[in-house]
Parts: C-alpha cells; structure tokens; sequence
C-alpha cells in the first residue's frame, strides 16, 4: 500500500521513487531506481529496483484497469560506501543495467566518464573505450553546456538528484539527439560528491513528433485567426474557450470579450433551443452537424444571420471540445426574406399560371415555389422551401439545372433551354426559361425558373419524326430499290437489234418500251412526292 511505501522508504527519495513508478507505467518498459529504505533496526539500506509494468485487463478497479509492477531488488549498500570504491560497482553487471536499451553512466565528480554500457554504442556511435575518461560535456551540444552545467552543478554537491533534464547530446556522425537525463550523486563519508550515475533516455522521436505538433498547431492557429469565418471551440458544458479574432469583423465583439460573455445571451432567444439541441446532437452521436441559420446579437445590437458547421474534437490528452465553424449569411437571408415580401406580392398571378415556377439560390435551395410546382413533386408548398432540388430530381437532372443556375448568376442574363426529367416512372419535358432574380440593390440574389411542360408536343415530335423517317426509307427504296431493275430493262431494250423484225414484233417491242417509260415517270412522281411530304412535316415541326 501507499502507506507501507512511505513508511519504508527515505523520505528524500520517496517521491522520486513515485516519480519512476509513474514513467515505468506510462512507458510500460523497464525501469530502474536506487533508493533508500529503512530497515527494520533502524539502519538505511539502499536497494536498487529492476521493473517492469503488467497491465491486468481482467482486475478492474473503480479507478479503471490496474497496472501491475513486477521486479526484483537488489541491496547494493555495500557498493555504495566508501570503503568498496568504484570497483565494486563496475563489477556488478545488473547494478549498471548494461543490457538496457538506456545509456547508463558512472562519472567522476567532474564529469569525467568511468563507465558506460554499451547502449551508448547502438545510440550515438561511439564505442565505449572512447568515451572512458573524457567529460561527458564534450558530447552536450554546446548550447545547452552552460544551462545543464548551471541547473545540475550545485544539486549534484548537495546530494540531490538531478531529475529528467532534457538536453541535446552529439552522435559520433554529427547527428543531434535529444535525452531525457537523470543524475544521481554518490557522496563519500563526508558529504563530498565522489561520483555520480546518470541515465540517459533518447527521446528523439517525441521531440520530433511535438516539433510537428507544434508546427500544426500554429498553422491551424494562423489559420483560424485570419478566416473570414468565425471559430468558436467550447467546453462540452457550453462554456466557450476559444473564439477567433475574425468575431470583431461579423459580430463587433473582440475575442476577449466573446469569451467572458455568456454565449447563450448572445443568442435570439427564439434560437437557444436550436442551438442547444445541435450541441446535444453533437454530443450524442458524435456527428457533424449543420444548422441553415441562427441569430446572434451584434455588438451594435442588431441581428446577425450565421450558418453554422459544428462536430466534436478530442485533443492530444482525450479531452473533448465542441467546435464550431460559423459565417456570416445575413446578406443571403435577408434577401431571400425580400423575395418572400415579392413572392407575397405577386403570389395570385403565379398561382394562376399553367407553367411551373420557382426561385432558387444558386445552390438550389428553393425561396418560393408555385401550386404547380408542388404538386409536380408531390409536396407541400411551405415543406419545399426548406429544401434543395437534389431532394426531389435525380442527379444528372440537378447538375444540368445547376449548370443552368450558375450561368444565370455568373452572367446576368436569362436562358432557355429543354430539359427531360423522370418522375414517378414518367418521363417529362419542360422548356425551361431562366432569369435572374435582383434585390432593391441590384445584386443578383436568385434565378426564377418557369417551366412549361412539353410532353405532349415532344412526344407528337417524335412520333412524326419516326414516320418521317419511314418515308424517307420509302423514298429511299422507290428511287434506288425498284428503279434499279427498271433501269436494267430499259438498258436491255436499247441493244435489242431490230433488223428482221416483222411487224408483230416490233409492236411489241415499241409497248414493252412505253411501259417501262410510263413506270420510271410513276416511280419519279411517288419520290418526288414523298420528299414534299417529308419537307412539309419538318417546315410543320419548325
């Protein structure tokens, strides 16, 4: 227990102690401590402790899973008395925890190497009969010398433990590592520092991964203070903590000021709910989350229309924060609130209307939709407006009307265009005529589409066009299929030889030739008459 430790061991070096059970159970590797214990006649021991963590998934506290740690102690008192020396701890192989994948070291009092293990081998290059007996701030990078020289000199002579000071240490082929180095003084019988131990964590990788880190983190921090759009990230109570700088732009408030106001008085009161069941959702289901619009106070105490994305986040410690990506629509939403007032105006005559009508933004989301064009689609005319033509038409139909749309906006002017469009297992034609649709201001808000439907004719198109096409065939086969036999006949009888013919003959011969005449001029007489039939059809469907 808690207890028995502080009672058994030093008080000096308890909380190191608690320290290194901590790192052993984060790291989940082996650890090593040296401390002193207190035996039971009174004496102090000092142990060394080799230990690993075990993480027990099937003993469940209320705390959560228990990390159990299992090692071994070694009493190396002895070892650590003068009257032993130094050599008694170079010879205690588990004492120097040589095979650990850690530098361990024993100095001299200036800082001067007596031993290494051979980790400093795999880690920095160098091997170990180079390093014995030149100082070990000849391996600290030369900007960190003075500091680490300046916080470890006086604790080391007093006796304490230098604990976890990071610093920057030279590989034998020039590369820069970072170390998370921990110092222990060895102290002779009169309080003089003899030696010291140090180990030395390469902790490269984490300082490599915190520098991207922080990289990332200042370019989302660039990011959110120069969007146009307002980010807001708030505690999952609602409380906000962040707010970016673009705030003063939309709503008049600095930053500051955002965050020491409460969020939810700064929101119309007809809108707290909406916001607070986003929140709810968000949190609930974990999934993003959009809202059309919600109204926020201006510092000059007007309205402010904003259209809101808002999800869950997690930062590097698991916290979670509700974050919010909001712009400014009041423009939009007050012109399609004109439009409303347009539509109320000349609501009668588009009711009266035959064609389909609607206005749309350019995204397609519907401001107004005729009688007509609701019951096309099978809905309520009030339910259409909170909606976007993809609800209603397939794909390939939405991206031609897009297309359309955009042109409109993007050019000023109107367009016709046809268009087939399946609903319910019918397919329909519309002629569609585009126009732009403008505020008091002139600006370009919106594209009315009217839409008459041209089935009926579309469909009597096509059936004419296919019976042109059958006389077309059929002029096609008077003037080539049978022609040509007659052709051959009439060619034949121009080699007939007709010396020694008698009277009979010839008679006959003279009736066969106006025959085939007579037949070619009712061939060119049924062609030429298709071809005034075909002509007069497609002059019709002009």
């Amino acid at each position: 227990s808690e207890w028995w430790w502080k009672q058994a061991v030093h008080t000096a070096d308890y909380d190191q102690l608690k320290c290194d059970f901590k790192t052993a159970i984060a790291s989940a590797g082996l650890q090593r401590s040296i401390c002193r214990f207190k035996h039971t006649d009174g004496s102090l021991r000092m142990l060394e402790l080799l230990y690993f963590t075990e993480i027990n998934r099937a003993a469940l506290s209320a705390s959560g899973i228990i990390a159990v740690v299992r090692g071994v102690a070694f009493d190396v008192t002895a070892m650590y008395t003068r009257s032993r020396g130094i050599t008694d701890i170079l010879e205690h192989p588990l004492a120097l925890a040589s095979y650990v994948i850690d530098i361990v070291s024993i100095h001299d009092a200036n800082g001067d190497y007596l031993y290494v293990n051979e980790a400093v081998t795999h880690s920095l290059g160098y091997k170990v009969e180079e390093l014995i007996g030149i100082s070990a701030y000849n391996l600290i990078h030369p900007d960190d010398r003075a500091n680490m020289a300046a916080e470890a000199h006086e604790k080391l002579r007093r006796g304490e433990v230098v604990n976890q000071i990071t610093a920057r240490l030279i590989a034998k082929n020039g590369d820069i590592k970072y170390y998370e180095i921990t110092t222990t003084p060895m102290l002779d019988n009169n309080g003089v520092l003899e030696y010291m131990i140090a180990v030395a964590r390469d902790i490269s990788d984490y300082k490599e991964a915190e520098k991207v880190r922080a990289e990332k983190e200042l370019l989302l921090k660039l990011l959110a203070e120069n969007t146009v759009d307002v980010v807001c990230l708030h505690e999952t109570s609602g409380r906000l903590v962040y707010v970016s700088p673009s705030v003063n732009h939309i709503l008049g408030y600095m930053a500051d000021e955002m965050q020491a106001a409460v969020f939810t008085d700064l929101i119309h009161p007809d809108d707290v709910t909406l916001v607070a069941n986003v929140f709810s959702e968000v949190l609930e289901t974990g999934e993003q989350q959009h809202v059309k619009y919600f109204r926020m106070r201006h510092k000059a105490s007007h309205w402010v229309f904003l259209e809101s994305d808002t999800k869950l986040v997690t930062d590097s410690s698991g916290q979670h924060f509700i974050l919010s990506n909001c712009r400014d629509v009041s423009e939009q939403i007050l012109a399609g609130k004109e439009i409303v007032l347009i539509n109320e105006r000349y609501r009668s005559i588009l009711e009266s209307s035959d064609a389909i009508v609607a206005m749309m933004d350019q995204e397609g989301n519907y401001l107004f939709v005729n009688q007509k064009a609701a019951d096309f689609v099978h809905d309520a005319a009030t339910t259409i407006l909170n909606k976007n033509i993809s609800d209603y038409f397939e794909p390939a139909v939405v991206q031609g009307y897009l297309a359309m749309i955009n042109k409109v906006m993007h050019t000023g002017e109107g367009f016709v265009f046809e268009s087939e469009v399946p609903m319910n297992d019918k397919t329909h034609w519309f002629r569609n005529s585009l126009q732009p649709l403008r505020s008091n201001t002139g600006q370009i808000t919106g594209v009315t589409v009217i839409a008459n439907d041209i089935t009926d004719q579309k469909i009597a198109y096509l059936k004419v066009k296919h019976q042109n096409e059958a006389l077309r065939q059929i002029s096609f086969d008077q003037s080539h299929v049978v022609r040509a036999p007659l052709a051959n006949i009439q060619s034949l009888l121009t080699l007939f030889n007709t010396d020694g013919l008698d009277d009979t003959q010839m008679a006959y011969l003279s009736m066969l030739k106006d025959q085939a005449e007579r037949l070619d001029t009712i061939i060119t007489g049924i062609v030429t008459k298709s071809y005034m039939v075909r002509t007069a059809i497609d002059d019709d469907q002009v």
